[in-house]
């Protein structure tokens, strides 16, 4: 990768930051991100209905 002249610390490893892939993943598998600036087309995570259980003893008396 090449260096930014005005950026003082050595160039990224990478090609790409891994936080970034994850965003990326997020939104191509899932439809929303949960950094970042989100698309138009992207789905809210908070309006997301999700189920729920609840682990009981089956040994305690109701």
């Amino acid at each position: 990768m090449e260096s930014d002249p005005e950026w003082d610390e050595e160039p990224y490893a990478l090609p790409f930051h891994p936080l970034e892939l994850g965003n990326e993943a997020l939104r191509a598998l899932f439809g929303f991100l949960l950094e970042g600036r989100p698309s138009p087309e992207d789905v809210d995570p908070d309006k997301v209905p999700l189920l729920g259980f609840e682990l009981t003893d089956p040994d305690t008396s109701l």
